[in-house]
């Protein structure tokens, strides 16, 4: 959460839903009050650069996971 208070725009992936993520939601809840974008249920596929290279966003697909909890793309929506 430095980051979010130093200014830089924070967030979170995660291929689970909020209450299967093994945050705490002690941990959730703070992030979210500091600012922090959570996305649940997608899969970051790819970084977007700047000119200078710089990482300025991401690429993310809509996942879903299998009974053995891999992850894979669920129809290939981009988010």
């Amino acid at each position: 959460m430095a980051a979010v208070r130093e200014g830089a725009e924070v967030t979170l992936t995660a291929l689970f839903d909020r209450e299967a993520m093994t945050a705490t939601e002690t941990e959730v809840d703070d992030a979210l009050t500091e600012g922090v974008r959570v996305l649940n249920g997608v899969m970051p596929i790819g970084l977007i650069r700047n000119g200078d290279g710089r990482a300025v966003g991401f690429s993310l697909l809509v996942a879903s996971l299998t009974k053995k909890g891999n992850s894979y793309p669920a129809g290939g929506n981009r988010v």
